[in-house]
């Protein structure tokens, strides 16, 4: 199973970009597929862990086994690129959570 995972943040680019032009629909994402076991790869390095990932079988929640999103026409017409890579929007991710955390125990 994969995944077109995008950082929030460069939503907002595309956003600003796309507002004026109207009537149209872009695909804005990473534009690479991720998968359940690299996603869950990166969040281990990121939060420093080796712990074993634990395999279960496979849920019939969503019958989509595979996304990515063709994102050509957002890179042509309004020039987005994913700048974000999974790596660094997870660290950003486990940063922020972490200082929520740090700041509700307070």
């Amino acid at each position: 199973m994969t995944r077109n995972l995008k950082m929030i943040v460069e939503y907002n680019g595309a956003n600003y970009h796309g507002w004026q032009r109207q009537n149209e629909v872009f695909n804005v994402a990473s534009g690479h597929e991720t998968s359940l076991k690299e996603l869950a790869d990166s969040l281990l390095t990121v939060i420093g862990s080796e712990l074993p990932i634990e395999y279960a079988p496979e849920r019939k929640v969503n019958p989509v086994s595979r996304r990515l999103a063709d994102i050509s026409k957002a890179q042509q017409l309004l020039g987005f690129t994913a700048h974000i890579s999974l790596e660094e929007g997870l660290r950003r991710l486990v940063d922020w959570w972490r200082n929520e955390k740090m700041g509700a125990e307070k």
